[in-house]
């Protein structure tokens, strides 16, 4: 169950990364502020935000720190057990690398640093061939995204910079079809604020909707699971996931389980790059 906690975590990454984190590395020029745009035209300009990125891609990487804790609870919600990782990430032309420095505060060698690097590798390379895609990094298209409805729930300021609030809900049988990572995904709905000025999404707070069962919940029953991804302008027309917390719990065949999984990336530096050989 942790790990296809995990596996939707990451589809969720995605999501909220193909406006996400895709669109974190463009620097085009922002289009000029309109009054009181449409929710639809909002969402049109984050999707455009995308393609644009997958183009500033072939020029510019980015490295980057990452630190993950996760956390089993018990009943009364007391940590159970902790396990920590760090990790040193290079993202350059659509591929990830990620080096393992340390875990649980001890430094790793450098065989493990390579062990990881391969376990990543191959999720990333399954992940690719179940979408029928290139191998390149997790990252939702358009017509993922159009599996959700959004209605306008009003405007806030984060970090100093206005932005525009959307609920969002699946679509009716978007539940019914995909993996069940995908199940996850479209069981969920909630808020997502996109900053005025750039239409870069700022943050994301979603929510299961109902109970996911696994094989009738004779293997597994989801009850809760929460997802909030908040990001940074690392620079003008430069956003980055910069923290993911997650919070699962339900049933996994006879036993009760909770979890907590905070993730923090920091020291975000663009790394440019030489156009690739014809």
């Amino acid at each position: 169950m942790e790990r296809l906690i995990l596996v939707a975590r990451r589809r969720l990454w995605c999501w909220m990364t193909g406006l996400l984190v895709l669109a974190g590395h463009a620097r085009a020029v922002s289009p000029a502020p309109t009054p009181a745009p449409t929710t639809a035209e909002i969402v049109e300009r984050m999707i455009e935000k995308s393609r644009v990125a997958a183009e500033r891609q072939k020029l510019h990487g980015m490295s980057y720190t990452r630190h993950t804790v996760v956390e089993e609870l018990d009943a009364k919600a007391a940590v159970r057990e902790r396990r920590t990782r760090d990790h040193a990430v290079t993202s350059m032309r659509g591929e990830t690398r990620m080096v393992l420095l340390r875990q649980d505060g001890k430094a790793q060698p450098s065989k493990e640093h390579g062990a990881d690097e391969e376990r990543e590798a191959e999720h990333r390379k399954a992940a690719s061939q179940r979408r029928g895609k290139p191998q390149g990094p997790d990252f939702l298209d358009a017509a993922l995204v159009r599996r959700f409805d959004y209605e306008p729930a009003g405007e806030e300021t984060l970090d100093g910079r206005r932005a525009f609030v959307l609920r969002f809900e699946p679509k009716p049988g978007a539940t019914d079809t995909g993996e069940m990572a995908d199940r996850f995904i479209g069981l969920l709905h909630g808020r997502i604020w996109i900053d005025a000025e750039e239409f870069e999404v700022v943050k994301v707070d979603s929510h299961l909707k109902s109970t996911l069962s696994v094989l009738g919940g004779l293997a597994a029953t989801v009850t809760r699971l929460d997802f909030i991804v908040e990001r940074a302008r690392v620079a003008p027309g430069l956003w980055m996931n910069r923290r993911l917390l997650s919070y699962a719990e339900g049933r996994k065949v006879l036993m009760s389980f909770r979890m907590r999984m905070d993730v923090l990336q920091d020291d975000f530096r663009e790394v440019p790059l030489k156009p690739a050989a014809p």
